[in-house]
């Protein structure tokens, strides 16, 4: 997985080149932040007004988060990509506001996993080596926090998973969204869900193929935007 060494000459890519390019949180922590104040919206019940079906599977028991939401435009967006998938699949969400406790936890639980295997790490290498599968909240903002990112992939009417390759959240190479270590089907899969997301404005993270934000300071830097419209929450 190729790496962004700077904005400027990310920004000059064609926008199909930059999906398989990752911007590291350094570099997205240049871009100013101008929060335009939407609320979080529960993603069930907005689904659910709409008569469409989603399935939900979250990773956080309900003493952490008890309904899934995301920003009033990313919910919508979202409800909109579900509306136009054709070929009779549906989206499962796994994950997508996080409070900026939460994501702490979730890091914590990373370093833990990455020290078991690879014990001879220092603290900070262990660190930088977690902040590739989950954003570090002491290092910038991470985007679950804004209520503008979404974890996800597609299943059938019976919610069975299409095959990606990978689980979400899996910590392995193979995650990277363009891996060469998947299949021709595994890669379609991922493109019909990619392409899916792009049509409504979310923008993919590289790192992670189930991994889409709208609003945060990584769609910001992929769209060459001026600022990023959600901070943390």
């Amino acid at each position: 997985m190729e790496i962004a060494n700077n904005l400027i000459d990310f920004s000059k890519k064609p926008i199909e080149k930059r999906r398989g390019i990752y911007v590291p949180l350094s570099l997205r922590r240049e871009i100013p932040i101008k929060d335009c104040g939407e609320e979080l919206v529960t993603i069930e019940n907005f689904f659910t007004s709409n008569g469409q079906k989603v399935f939900l599977s979250p990773v956080w028991g309900k003493n952490d988060i008890p309904v899934m939401l995301l920003r009033q435009s990313a919910v919508e967006k979202l409800s909109k990509a579900a509306q136009k998938i054709d070929r009779g699949y549906f989206f499962k969400v796994t994950d997508a506001y996080r409070p900026v406790s939460l994501q702490r936890k979730l890091f914590g639980q990373v370093c833990e996993e990455v020290k078991l295997g690879s014990s001879h790490l220092s603290e900070e290498e262990i660190k930088t080596k977690a902040r590739r599968f989950v954003a570090d909240p002491d290092f910038g903002i991470p985007p679950h926090s804004t209520g503008g990112a979404v974890d996800l992939t597609l299943v059938d009417e019976f919610g069975n998973e299409l095959d990606m390759g990978t689980k979400i959240d899996a910590l392995d190479d193979r995650v990277e969204t363009l891996s060469s270590r998947i299949t021709p089907d595994q890669m379609s899969n991922r493109m019909f869900l990619l392409e899916s997301m792009e049509k409504e404005g979310f923008v993919n993270l590289a790192s992670e193929w189930w991994h889409y934000s709208y609003g945060d300071q990584y769609w910001a830097a992929f769209h060459g935007k001026p600022a990023a419209i959600y901070d943390s929450l």
